[in-house]
């Protein structure tokens, strides 16, 4: 786990830092404050972005509101220009925001991961860092329909984050 410290520093990197590549800053931003699967984070389509007063995306089955800094990524990582190919053509629009390199699918889980890592932004440790912290201010029901992660899941997090004083007591 990252400390609270090293975890805020990180996403600062995704926010701010216009020497990462896009996808990189993206991706990071929404793994390190909502603890989004990799996986996850490949597969979301323009569809997934809402405008409006409050900018959300999609994750579970509610809109998560979006600080203007990450909706801000995220709308550039969709209108960025699609790489070319290998014989030169520049590949159509798609609707995934992380596209791959065959025309009409969304990159592996698996090459985004070796990016993120290749960036210094570890992949299992940033997430979990998110997901404990979530799960420290809120209870397992929202923090399940928010992400869109499973109610056993969103348990085992919550017991994570509780905070044991006895344990800290007895240390003193």
């Amino acid at each position: 786990m990252f400390s609270d410290t090293e975890h805020w520093s990180h996403l600062q990197r995704c926010l701010r830092d216009d020497t990462l590549p896009l996808d990189v800053r993206a991706a990071g931003a929404l793994m390190l404050l909502y603890g989004v699967p990799v996986s996850k984070i490949t597969e979301l389509t323009t569809e997934h972005l809402r405008e409006g007063d409050q900018p959300t995306l999609i994750l579970g089955d509610h809109p998560t509101v979006l600080p203007p800094a990450v909706h801000r990524l995220l709308h550039r990582q969709a209108e960025h220009p699609r790489h070319e190919s290998s014989i030169g053509r520049t590949t159509p629009p798609t609707a995934w925001i992380f596209p791959g390199y065959a025309a009409g699918t969304h990159r592996s889980a698996a090459t985004l991961a070796a990016k993120l890592r290749r960036h210094d932004l570890p992949v299992h440790t940033s997430r979990n860092t998110a997901l404990l912290n979530l799960a420290s201010d809120l209870p397992a029901a929202v923090l399940s329909d928010l992400l869109g992660i499973s109610i056993t899941s969103a348990l085992q997090w919550t017991r994570r984050a509780a905070r044991d004083w006895n344990a800290c007591l007895a240390s003193r």
